[in-house]
């Protein structure tokens, strides 16, 4: 199973607020998931950054 990892917005690690996650993969074996990372939108950073004081 990947690693699974999280952005970086307004000071705090956050996912994405759905959960909804995509896919780092290695180009040199494109059946090898090296991670995954927030599928984050606009609406998600909103949130964080109103919470946490923003940048």
């Amino acid at each position: 199973m990947p690693e699974v990892y999280k952005n970086l917005v307004a000071g705090e690690w956050v996912g994405a607020g759905g959960g909804a996650t995509g896919p780092d993969i290695n180009p040199a074996d494109i059946s090898d998931v090296v991670a995954l990372f927030p599928a984050m939108d606009a609406g998600d950073v909103t949130r964080h950054r109103r919470r946490g004081g923003g940048v």
